[in-house]
């Protein structure tokens, strides 16, 4: 009775081993160096000796990266100065508070427009607000294209 258990319980081991997620040394520790080490077979030898232009190569690599890197960097420049500083102005009609940094108001045309209260320094109780309540709002879009609140105005 003793084996049967003792057996039953290193099947049970045995597939809980194999069965578990392996676990990557480099991952866990904390290395996260992305170069891997090169190991050499004999063939190998014989083409490193004979041939020194990867060395060369990598640099030519390298510069193309960072060239590659460097373009989403000029394309984000050209994005902050596409920014919309100018003040909107709207009449709209409140619809809402999405959450404790932000409201909804419906423009004239129709259209839905969240506006972020995050920095808004009036005292606007806006859970106060109905539904339907008509308003004059002023904002600006930031450099991550969120529309900032500056003011608003309950019209009657």
């Amino acid at each position: 009775m003793k084996k049967l258990n003792f057996l039953t319980l290193l099947i049970v081991v045995l597939i809980i081993a194999a069965c578990s997620p392996k676990v990557n040394n480099d991952e866990t520790s904390g290395n996260n160096n992305k170069a891997e080490p090169s190991i050499k077979t004999s063939n190998e030898d014989k083409e490193s000796v004979v041939d020194e232009k990867p060395h060369e190569e990598n640099k030519e690599n390298k510069s193309a990266e960072d060239q590659a890197s460097e373009e989403p960097n000029q394309a984000n420049e050209v994005n902050k100065n596409n920014v919309n500083t100018d003040i909107n102005t709207k009449q709209v009609e409140f619809s809402g508070q999405i959450d404790q940094t932000s409201i909804e108001v419906i423009t004239s045309e129709g259209t839905p427009l969240a506006l972020r209260i995050e920095n808004f320094g009036e005292n606007v109780d806006f859970g106060a607000l109905n539904a339907g309540d008509r308003a004059e709002v002023e904002y600006y879009t930031n450099e991550h294209g969120q529309n900032m609140l500056t003011n608003f105005v309950i019209t009657e």
